[in-house]
């Protein structure tokens, strides 16, 4: 019987190689589907047999495994909830359950845990693939009971994600997930009162856990939650702005006075370093990465400030015969302005000293930011973001609809002709509205204001979703603005 039992084993554990073997035989070969922002890529493997499932790669290393059901479906038909009509819409899309598997039971991935940022790594690469769906239903209940609980603690805590509404237990005895652990460092404690004088203190105690119901109850990931970075900013280093604020920054008054402005607004978080990252994402329909850049005038960033000799000593390109040295900005800018295309659109064609002054009055400027667009590190435009409430495009809204308090505007010139076509200008316009709403949740609206005979301009903020208000006119020239709201920037998610 022993023998026979031995027997037994080894062809188990034959079959088993084999089928490793066979699964790695017909693996599909991998693909990129993305680029974190801070550098690591995620590639695709899809093993057809004995179970279809998709298998994601960090760099190389096995990151999260997945199974899409093709004969189950959820939908999240929020509006229906508690009416005749809640699980029997037809109207609301149903999208196929996704089920997330243990990889810990892989070969040569014995213990290894699915963690927060593995999990929000998975999430991107999954809202790459399925962008048209507006949720993903997912199963954790495959995953160890310790591992899914933590990422379902995760979902509901960041609002990354969210089960059909039911009730949930609260477990005084499970000790808090290590996703839950950031979150208890800032929510408040509860306080036992003694009911008796007592010259003990009061005693602290930590807040209930809540346990989640795993069994075959989906979580519904959000994709308009996932691009406003639900998950991202305490949770983990993956994040489109590399630099988050600590905290919103407060609202209190402040005044501008000038030439064609007189306003009362809100006061101005203080601006960014020279030359710093203020947001990167890479594109898959272009298959580069979009970095936004502070404008470096001095080139600090490049180490060529306070060097002493004309604006800087370093790598930056020669100008005035090679005994001044610039900034990669300033000298990008420079030259920009002075190419016929981008001054028929901005007119400041100009010395390198008229330049230099106009950099230094919008850094200035508590009201706007002075940017540069790279593409894969390559200086492609200029972008200066303003706030509209102080700005001199303020009396122009409509009547009754002035500029939110923390809504802004954007001035682009693309300098790189290489850069025009092919679909960029939708790309990093909508990479910037996104930027803007990321950079604080109260800006509800971003605004533009091309010159009205500009057709190409119009056309690229229409392909953006953004929408036609009026027509104004400057002292200067006549204007159309144009208009794009967070819902509806959320709703569409249009980031590939």
């Amino acid at each position: 019987m022993a023998s026979q039992s031995t027997t037994t084993v080894a062809a188990a554990a034959a079959t088993s190689r084999l089928s490793a073997v066979s699964n790695q035989l017909s693996s599909s070969p991998s693909y990129l589907v993305v680029v974190l922002p801070t550098g690591e890529k995620v590639t695709r493997e899809y093993v057809p047999a004995p179970v279809e499932v998709t298998r994601l790669s960090l760099d190389g290393t096995l990151l999260m495994e997945y199974a899409v059901d093709n004969s189950r479906t959820a939908c999240f038909d929020l509006s229906a909830i508690g009416t005749p009509f809640e699980g029997r819409t037809a109207h609301v899309p149903k999208y196929r359950l996704v089920t997330v598997n243990p990889i810990g039971s892989l070969a040569h991935q014995e213990g290894k845990r699915l963690g927060v940022a593995e999990f929000w790594a998975g999430v991107y690469a999954m809202f790459t693939l399925f962008s048209d769906q507006e949720y993903i239903p997912v199963l954790l209940d495959a995953l160890e009971e310790g591992d899914g609980q933590e990422i379902a603690g995760y979902l509901v805590e960041s609002g990354l994600g969210r089960q059909y509404p039911r009730k949930r237990t609260l477990s005084p005895t499970r000790p808090p997930s290590q996703a839950h652990t950031h979150a208890l460092s800032t929510s408040p404690t509860t306080m036992t009162i003694p009911t008796t004088a007592s010259t003990q203190p009061p005693q602290i105690t930590q807040p209930l856990t809540p346990t989640y119901t795993l069994n075959d109850t989906p979580f519904f990931l959000s994709r308009a939650a996932f691009w406003q970075g639900a998950g991202t900013v305490g949770w983990h280093k993956h994040t489109w702005i590399p630099n988050p604020p600590r905290a919103i920054f407060p609202q209190i008054s402040s005044f501008t006075r000038a030439e064609n402005v007189v306003a009362k607004h809100a006061l101005r978080p203080p601006k960014p370093g020279p030359g710093e990252v203020l947001y990167r994402r890479w594109c898959a329909g272009v298959g580069q990465m979009l970095e936004l850049a502070y404008f470096d005038l001095d080139g600090v960033s490049e180490g060529l400030a306070g060097a002493g000799v004309g604006v800087g000593v370093g790598v930056g390109v020669g100008v005035g015969g090679g005994e001044e040295r610039l900034s990669r900005h300033m000298a990008a800018f420079h030259r920009w302005h002075n190419d016929e295309r981008v001054n028929r659109a901005w007119g400041e064609q100009g010395s390198l000293e008229a330049h230099r002054d106009y950099i230094q009055k919008v850094l200035a400027d508590p009201h706007v930011l002075p940017c540069m667009f790279s593409w894969d590190g390559e200086l492609m435009g200029y972008i200066e973001i303003n706030y509209t409430k102080e700005d001199h495009a303020a009396p122009y809204f409509p009547f009754g609809d002035p500029p939110g308090e923390w809504d802004r505007g954007v001035h682009v010139l693309v300098g790189e002709s290489k850069f025009l076509g092919g679909g960029r200008s939708e790309l990093w316009l909508r990479s910037l509205v996104h930027y803007i709403f990321l950079a604080d949740p109260r800006t509800n609206r971003v605004l533009g204001e091309p010159d009205a005979r500009n057709k190409a301009i119009a056309k690229v903020a229409e392909n953006a979703d953004f929408h036609r208000v009026l027509v104004f006119d400057f002292p200067y020239k006549r204007s159309l603005m144009v208009l794009h709201a967070r819902d509806k920037f959320f709703t569409q998610c249009k980031l590939y």
